[in-house]
């Protein structure tokens, strides 16, 4: 191409040469950059962190440094060992907010505190079956104000919560307390008691798909592989690193070893009569935690010289991923009751706002059958239900049933 003065054939030392060797340089450094970025350290993986009493010395406390934040997300796997009162496992404190940011449990509810506003959902699980492990995630995203706790990928409830303003930088970290006080204030009655395994917190709301997207993972599964800004802010492996208080310990899971895929090797590009920079693919480093889909930068395209032309390149091909959606429900399936209400049943939560919008959450969830919606000064409130009783008279209630 025009404004090329290329020396033939290129040798080590001339101008064309050299600037060819700084772009493969730069891409090479740009790919072993990419590679390493987003994966959790072979440390962490099937790691548990255990809280064996609810005790005020039981505790994690660091400064993450955090920015100022309009988006955010904190997720975790965990296994409560005690049905109390409240038992709080994630607290974010700043001067003049203690409650800038809290997840936990308290009187049968899940908890998601964002600048002491907070979400709740009904815990649906019984005494017999706490033991279990399961997936919960609180994501909060400044622009649209929605705050949505999600459990075991599936979103359970969605608040409007400080519309447009921001998480205040600078705060203290307590893994396993709750603070009444930056870095203090603890309370027996709040303290966590279980096992906690991959805490992690991004800058960011992810989005629905992402969420189940890592419950469908599993705990042993690949750690939030092939999605776009998937760093988080704060690691597991950072929370591993600190300092643990009290009787609060590591002890191994039970996952096996993971395994990388064998890596399928990038076309190598060669050009007749012409030096042309190969094609540059990332080595894939294997912890034994992440396997990172691999990546192949785009290749600068080879200048025309008398004619001569490169032959086409072929794209590195990377598998198709798989994400979760949810299926759109029927509106033509549901069947209205006018002034109607159900004595008894089991409630998963409220929706407020909007009729469409508690049936849509309703068939999304997959176990809600039924919901009920009273309209309360001047906003609607809908109650949703997993199984329910007897049809009653209810005045200015209307009830719907999903019937397909």
């Amino acid at each position: 191409s025009s404004g090329i003065n290329a020396e033939w054939p290129l040798r080590p030392g001339t101008y064309l040469f050299h600037n060819l060797m700084m772009i493969s340089l730069t891409i090479l450094l740009a790919v072993v950059g990419l590679a390493a970025s987003g994966t959790a350290s072979d440390t962490s993986y099937n790691k548990i962190i255990n809280f064996p009493a609810a005790s005020k010395a039981n505790y994690i406390s660091f400064n993450p440094e955090l920015p100022a934040l309009t988006g955010l997300t904190v997720c975790a796997w965990k296994q409560d060992k005690d049905n109390g009162r409240a038992r709080y496992w994630f607290s974010y404190a700043v001067p003049g907010n203690d409650n800038e940011l809290i997840l936990g449990d308290a009187n049968g509810m899940h908890k998601f505190y964002v600048k002491r506003t907070v979400t709740q959902s009904y815990i649906s699980y019984t005494r017999i079956i706490k033991i279990k492990w399961i997936h919960v995630c609180g994501a909060w995203d400044s622009e649209t104000g929605n705050a949505v706790i999600s459990i075991n990928g599936k979103a359970v409830n969605t608040v409007v919560v400080k519309k447009g303003e921001a998480l205040t930088a600078g705060g203290n970290l307590v893994i396993g307390q709750e603070q009444d006080s930056v870095g203090g204030g603890f309370d027996s009655n709040q303290a966590y008691i279980g096992n906690l395994y991959n805490i992690n917190m991004w800058d960011r709301a992810l989005t629905q798909a992402e969420i189940a997207s890592m419950f469908n993972e599993g705990m042993c599964g690949i750690f939030f592989a092939g999605l776009s800004g998937s760093e988080p802010i704060i690691s597991y492996a950072d929370i591993l690193a600190k300092e643990m208080h009290g009787d609060v310990s590591v002890v191994d899971g039970e996952c096996d070893v993971v395994e990388c895929p064998p890596v399928v090797e990038c076309p190598v590009v060669e050009c007749p009569a012409l030096f042309c920079p190969e094609k540059e693919c990332p080595v894939t480093e294997c912890p034994a935690v992440t396997c990172p889909e691999k990546e192949c930068p785009a290749v600068k395209e080879c200048p025309v010289v008398e004619e001569i032309e490169c032959p086409a390149k072929e794209e590195c091909s990377l598998p198709a991923r798989d994400c979760p959606g949810i299926e759109p429900h029927q509106p033509a399936c549901w069947k209205t009751l006018e002034e109607t209400r159900f004595k008894g049943g089991v409630s998963i939560g409220y929706i407020e706002g909007d009729i469409n919008a508690a049936k849509a959450v309703c068939y999304a969830s997959g176990t809600c059958l039924a919901i009920s919606c009273a309209e309360k000064r001047g906003a609607v409130s809908c109650q949703l239900f997993t199984s329910f009783g007897k049809e009653k008279k209810g005045k200015g209630m209307t009830s719907f049933v999903y019937t397909c």
